[in-house]
Parts: C-alpha cells; structure tokens; sequence
C-alpha cells in the first residue's frame, strides 16, 4: 500500500471543502483578536486563556487556520501526485475488460463528505470541539474505505475513474491483480477501454493508477 499517496488524495479530495469554509469564516477582526489575546497572555495568562476559550469568534478562527493550512497541504500534493506518473510503475502484458467509467462518482463525493461539513454555528466550545471530532471521523472513514477515488479535485484536474477487471494477471506480484475480480482505475488523458495493456501503481485497497502501456 502506497499510503503516503492514500493520505494526499483523500487531503486532497476534503480540499473543496476547506475553501469554502475558509470563505465562510474569514473575518477582518482575527488579527486584532490575537493581538490582543498575546498581549493578555503576557500579563494576566489564566485571564486571557479564560476570556479567549469562551469567545465566540474562537470555533470560527480555529477552523479557518486548519481551513488555510489544509490548502497549503493540498496545493502542495498537486506537483507531488503528479510526480508519482513518472516512476514506479508495474506492468506484465496485464490486459483489462469490463471497463466502465464511474462518472457520477464526484457528485456522490460532494452530497456525501463535502455537503456535512459546511455548518455555520461554531459560537461555543461543544459546537466546534464536536466539528474536530466530524473532520477526524470524515477523515478516518475515507482511511479506511476506498472512497476517496471519487475526489472531485481528480475530477476537475481531468482525471477519470473506472472499474475494470483484469483478464490475464500475473497473481505472482504481491500489489497485483487477482482473476475476477473488480478494481478501481484512476487515468489521466486517453481513456481506458476494454482490452487495453496496462501499466500501473498500486494507491491502496483495490485503488489503482492506471495507463495505457
């Protein structure tokens, strides 16, 4: 399992997700409020860390500044992934039938991960400690699921999705394919039809990056 390359998709696929809460929360006033909270902090600090905890503008900063470096992250993967196409690749003749393109999977992506994590009250603390707790558990489903394939960042950056089967693998490859059974593909470019060679990198799971050979 490639799991460095797991975890960049699915930072990648909750991107969308992180611009708009940035846009939703951001406010002129945070740089003033910190300000003052470090100022505070250097004479009376039980006072500040009181005073701070119950601000109502504390939820709104917190995920705005997770919000920020989420993206820096995301942006920061695009080179990266791309990186991963030139290198690493295994291919022995293996030959794919059964193709078919998942091409509703970005809006199921969006009604499902993108949708629940735009909320707007985070004036107290049980409100966005309880927010943390949705990212972490969002995050840990698309862990531990093969899901994060549908990202729609992959989708606008023209990459395309298909499960496929392979008709002659060689089972001898510990990250290869068995007979039979149904992967998930991710291309780029010419699509991959029935009865393509194939050259391809093992994501996680039953995750595929495929290309044409």
């Amino acid at each position: 399992m490639n799991a460095k390359l797991k975890r960049g998709l699915i930072t990648q696929s909750l991107s969308p997700a992180f611009v708009l809460l940035v846009i939703r929360h951001f406010h002129t006033g945070y740089l003033h409020i910190v300000r003052r909270f470090f100022k505070a902090l250097a004479t009376e600090p039980c006072i500040a860390i009181e005073v701070a905890w119950k601000h109502e503008m504390l939820g709104e900063l917190i995920i705005f500044l997770i919000g920020i470096v989420w993206i820096i992250w995301s942006l920061l993967y695009i080179p990266a992934f791309a990186g991963t196409q030139s290198h690493g690749f295994h291919s022995h003749g293996e030959q794919i039938v059964s193709v078919e393109e998942k091409r509703d999977a970005a809006a199921s992506f969006l009604m499902t991960f993108i949708l629940p994590l735009l909320i707007d009250e985070l004036t107290t603390p049980q409100y966005w400690i309880s927010y943390l707790l949705v990212i972490v558990v969002v995050y840990a489903v698309l862990y531990q699921s093969n899901l994060y394939y549908q990202s729609p960042v992959l989708a606008i950056l023209k990459y395309h999705v298909c499960e496929f089967k392979v008709l002659n693998p060689d089972e001898t490859d510990p990250e290869g394919f068995k007979n039979e059974k149904t992967y998930i593909g991710i291309t780029r470019g010419n699509g991959i039809t029935d009865d393509s060679v194939i050259k391809w990198k093992k994501i996680a799971d039953d995750v595929y990056l495929i290309y044409n050979e």
